[in-house]
């Protein structure tokens, strides 16, 4: 049951490495994850695997609150706020930038719910960073878009090339300047871009 408060300042740069089974089982406070808000500041190049993170609101898997910067990061496990605005990774993303950044597992919250964010203010940036919505449960339920969601396809081909996607394999060349949508499938795959 281990957490950062906060960070302030300067950067946490995990070099590649993973932290497995964190647990932070707060349900009476909020602005709660691996680190409770980030201000300002960098966290980077680091795995959270089976994590399991509750809190009252503003709660993420590696925060609840970002105005900092997010950058290549992976968070998998239980996300749970008894409140609202709660994500996989970034519960309140205030004026904060996630980039190059994935979630999965389950998210679960009353209001401002996302498998990635649960909520991006007008000054947050969210930047080639998504969740799988085929496999991410969000509230108990499979195949719900929020920011950052791709269907499963799409998302398999963003992981496998080096987190870049190209509309191409999905549409085809476009014709006239423009995407040409002709099955159902494809409406589906124009939804998660």
């Amino acid at each position: 049951n281990f957490y950062v408060p906060q960070l302030a300042i300067g950067e946490l740069d995990g070099a590649g490495h993973t932290l497995s089974n964190l647990s932070v089982e707060r349900p009476n406070i909020s602005t709660m994850g691996f680190i409770g808000r980030i201000f300002s500041g960098t966290v980077k190049n680091l795995n959270l695997q089976n994590i399991s993170v509750t809190g009252l609101e503003y709660v993420g898997g590696v925060t609840g609150e970002n105005a900092g910067t997010l950058s290549n990061i992976s968070s998998s496990g239980s996300v749970t706020g008894l409140g609202e605005y709660t994500g996989g990774l970034v519960g309140w993303n205030a004026s904060g930038t996630v980039v190059n950044s994935t979630a999965s597992g389950s998210v679960t919250s009353v209001k401002n719910t996302g498998g990635l964010v649960g909520y991006n203010t007008s000054n947050g940036v969210v930047a080639n960073s998504f969740y799988d919505v085929d496999a991410v449960a969000i509230n108990g339920d499979t195949g719900v878009v929020s920011i950052g969601g791709l269907y499963s396809g799409q998302f398999t081909d963003w992981i496998n090339n080096g987190k870049t996607l190209n509309a191409t394999t999905f549409f085809g060349p476009p014709v006239g300047g423009y995407y040409v949508i002709n099955t159902v499938s494809q409406l589906k795959d124009l939804l998660g871009f």
